[in-house]
């Protein structure tokens, strides 16, 4: 599928409409190519009830020190019709959604290392992430600027911890 979508439109012919942000020491481009609306009738994609695709490529330089990441190139596949996913529309959705990867689940895997966890049978798994969401929330009502940080000193002093909840 994903050599469909590369190869099968070109990409390069279709203008990019293109946003702009420039927060935590870096500046971040996104564009998107955006597919004409899809004749159903034709088979453009292998995926059933595709209505268009689109090319999302991201850049980041750093402002620091100017360096740069390797470029991203991503492709998407929607069902929406293209009057409801206009290009500015899947930029922000874009945006709102690696901000929640960001603000909930790195800091679910960075700071509690819970892609580590052996946990996966009955209600356990639950526990730890019900745990896991209770921990980060408490640690952001105190406006904790690193929760890594802080979740690294309250495991070497599990007093800490019972001190910060209870009190």
């Amino acid at each position: 599928m994903l050599a469909q979508v590369q190869d099968g439109f070109h990409w390069d012919c279709r203008r990019p409409t293109t946003s702009h942000s420039g927060e935590r020491g870096r500046l971040e481009t996104r564009s998107i190519r955006v597919s004409d609306e899809l004749d159903p009738q034709l088979a453009y994609v292998d995926f059933r009830g595709v209505r268009f695709v689109a090319q999302l490529r991201r850049a980041v330089e750093y402002k620091k020190d100017g360096r740069r990441r390797k470029p991203e190139t991503v492709y998407l596949l929607a069902s929406l019709p293209p009057e409801k996913a206009t290009p500015q529309r899947l930029l922000r959705l874009n945006r709102l959604y690696w901000g929640t990867e960001n603000r909930i689940h790195w800091v679910r895997d960075v700071a509690l290392r819970e892609d580590h966890s052996r946990l996966r049978k009955g209600a356990l798994p639950r526990l730890f992430a019900a745990f896991a969401n209770l921990a980060i929330s408490i640690l952001r009502l105190l406006k904790t600027k690193s929760i890594r940080r802080r979740m690294d000193q309250l495991h070497l002093d599990p007093n800490a911890a019972v001190a910060l909840i209870l009190g």
